[in-house]
């Protein structure tokens, strides 16, 4: 059964003052088309950004729930958010569990 998930978005940025500007709005494009984005999506089970890139997908990926979770499933998801200041907290209460395991 499940009990739900985290459900975040991530972008693809380029730093300003980047030297390669260009090449990299070349990269972004290339990663962002259907081809490219369908390989991306089988090798590294990651849901598509592009609508084209279903129909490119073998059965298996086009039906696998992890993918592509029902509504039912996703109501059941949180938003992952970035903790800003308070990460280090997370991460110092974090490295003190793990050390005391040990």
């Amino acid at each position: 059964a499940s009990t739900g998930g985290g459900h975040a978005h991530a972008g693809l940025v380029i730093p300003q003052g980047a030297p390669h500007w260009e090449e990299a709005h070349q990269f972004i494009n290339f990663l962002l088309e259907a081809k490219s984005n369908a390989a991306t999506v089988q090798a590294v089970m990651v849901a598509p950004t592009n609508g084209e890139t279903m129909a490119l997908l073998p059965k298996e990926f086009q039906s696998n729930p992890i993918l592509f979770p029902s509504a039912q499933a996703l109501a059941k998801f949180e938003m992952i958010e970035d903790l800003g200041d308070e990460l280090a907290k997370w991460e110092r209460a974090w490295t003190e569990i793990k050390a005391a395991s040990n």
